[in-house]
């Protein structure tokens, strides 16, 4: 018995976004500020070589969360993901003379309606807010906050949903 894969997918799936989330399998991963750092530019350098863009990201310890424009591809957005672990990975465990797992398997994928992508991103960059991380969602600079707000937009975060 074959599967049959649509060309297009459905109109449904087109009017999405996607927000995925991968967790750490260390809590205090990425507390470090380094660590962030190089996840951001391992996320920025992935999304350009995919020529991608982003509708936010805000990484946090022990977690990274992305809203993408697009949620006709999920399978794309994972392969994309994991392999901005794997670098990073490599990368954390190199610096800090460490080996083995940084990053847990997989991740979660989230379907957001069109209409809803502002709100969702909104949310996005209020998690270290809501996490007593910073006073406030503009103050932690492991997110695309200033990139959609103040207009330093890096060439892989959109400003407008």
């Amino acid at each position: 018995m074959s599967s049959h894969v649509s060309p297009t997918p459905p109109d449904w799936l087109r009017a999405c976004g996607l927000h995925l989330t991968a967790t750490c399998v260390r809590p205090d991963a990425l507390a470090d500020p380094v660590s962030a750092r190089l996840l951001e530019i391992g996320l920025e350098q992935a999304c350009r070589e995919a020529g991608v863009t982003l509708l936010g990201w805000v990484a946090l310890p022990g977690s990274l969360d992305l809203l993408t424009p697009e949620g006709a591809r999920p399978e794309r957005w994972q392969r994309l993901l994991g392999r901005i672990k794997g670098a990073h990975g490599r990368r954390d465990n190199r610096r800090v003379g460490r080996t083995g797992a940084v990053w847990r398997p997989g991740s979660r994928i989230r379907f957001v309606r069109r209409g809803d992508l502002e709100r969702a991103r909104t949310v996005l960059h209020e998690r270290p807010v809501r996490a007593g991380l910073a006073e406030r969602a503009a103050d932690w600079p492991f997110s695309s906050w200033r990139a959609v707000h103040e207009g330093a937009v890096p060439g892989f975060v959109e400003r407008r949903c």
